[in-house]
């Protein structure tokens, strides 16, 4: 009886399709019949690019869009970001410093510097005040390549000075609270490319060694080696964490994406040439080398977009939010992208927006000077990091 109803159901579509002209306006046939709840719930599905399109279809499209407050308001907070001027609030200036990476929670912004010794300093994110500056090492030259953090621990991982065994690599635990190194391991051989924190008990790390090390530091006094993720035949330069989700670029043209629930290689994707960096905001992933970015959809195991960066500019910073992906390189302009606007299908690989961040006190939008060492992407925020030694917050919310 099911498999009768069920053909019913089929037979009664078919011939309702028969019915149907070849174009139709869904939206209109849903106002006509008073559904609006189920075009609001269309309209929220739609980028900021696809609604202003959808604008300009007819006075009934465009009431539509002007009516849905989601909509709305998923406008103006895009146009804040690809047509307005952004408050420009400088975190720091560093004279004689050069900024190596950035790591952001909720309520600090934190940065390594490499200068006469390697030193961390922990900005509040409200008022920027400085709240605590950590010295990882006085030997000099001792820098941060990598960090990360969470609400309670910081990871950083640093290359060490020359002993009888040669250059020493090693990541540093520390208390946030306490301000205190809990502990120093040495997972890898090899320069440290990478570090991120998983949950609170694990740290990813990726090095030149070609492998990338898993360890728990559920006891932070003693990080106890879980596993060794190997599948690349060269060089990693870049590992990016999403939920248990690990994605790494290495010299040897690959895209590999690995389970930390597994604690396997799920996923090898080729990218045609060597990637510098990647970002990863499942399930999109974006990697870059050169002046292009590749835009991935791991789900469907594709690249969907090719980008290209502004004329002469070398990719040295990549990261992405759920709304923006951003390029920093190393003329010191930023490369914005709408992923909505991406993944919607509108046509062009350039930048949706291209700022140039200064070396001026106040970071005022010059010709960029500086090359972009560090970078972060939040909500309504980038945040920039150069070897100029500033940090400077770009805010897009008003």
């Amino acid at each position: 009886m099911a498999a009768q109803n069920h053909q019913d159901i089929k037979d009664d579509l078919e011939d309702t399709s028969e019915c149907l002209p070849d174009n139709i306006d869904l939206l209109a046939c849903l106002v006509d019949r008073g559904l609006l709840h189920i075009t609001d719930k269309i309209l929220f599905k739609l980028g900021a690019a696809s609604l202003l399109a959808l604008k300009l279809v007819s006075h009934l499209h465009m009431d539509l869009v002007i009516n849905s407050r989601h909509a709305m308001e998923k406008v103006r907070i895009e146009l804040a970001w690809i047509e307005k001027k952004p408050r420009v609030r400088l975190v720091s200036d560093n004279p004689g410093h050069m900024i190596t990476c950035m790591a952001t929670d909720d309520n600090t912004i934190i940065y390594g510097l490499l200068g006469q010794d390697a030193t961390v300093n922990i900005h509040n994110k409200e008022d920027l005040k400085l709240t605590a500056k950590l010295v990882q090492e006085h030997n000099f030259p001792a820098s941060i390549s990598s960090m990360d953090c969470n609400s309670t621990t910081l990871v950083t991982c640093a290359y060490e000075a020359h002993t009888r065994d040669g250059m020493q690599y090693a990541v540093h635990i520390w208390n946030r609270k306490e301000k205190i190194m809990t502990s120093r391991f040495r997972p890898h051989t090899d320069l440290i490319r990478g570090v991120k924190l998983c949950g609170d008990h694990l740290v990813v790390t990726a090095s030149n060694d070609g492998t990338i090390a898993v360890t728990s530091i559920e006891d932070p006094w003693h990080p106890k080696l879980v596993e060794r993720l190997i599948g690349h035949t060269d060089i990693i330069c870049s590992v990016d964490v999403d939920g248990h989700w690990v994605a790494s670029v290495s010299t040897d043209s690959e895209l590999r994406v690995w389970s930390l629930t597994t604690m396997s290689c799920t996923l090898v994707l080729l990218t045609k040439s060597p990637s510098l960096r990647v970002a990863l905001k499942w399930p999109l992933a974006a990697t870059g080398g050169q002046s292009s970015v590749l835009l991935w959809d791991l789900a469907q195991e594709r690249c969907i977009r090719v980008l290209a960066g502004p004329n002469h500019g070398i990719l040295n910073v990549l990261a992405m939010d759920t709304l923006h992906l951003v390029m920093g390189d190393h003329m010191g302009r930023l490369s914005i992208w709408s992923l909505n606007t991406l993944t919607e299908g509108h046509v062009g690989k350039k930048p949706h927006r291209i700022i140039d961040v200064s070396s001026c006190d106040q970071g005022e939008q010059t010709t960029g000077q500086e090359l972009m060492s560090a970078l972060k992407v939040e909500k309504n925020t980038i945040i920039t990091g150069g070897w100029a030694g500033k940090c400077i917050c770009w805010d897009f919310s008003h």
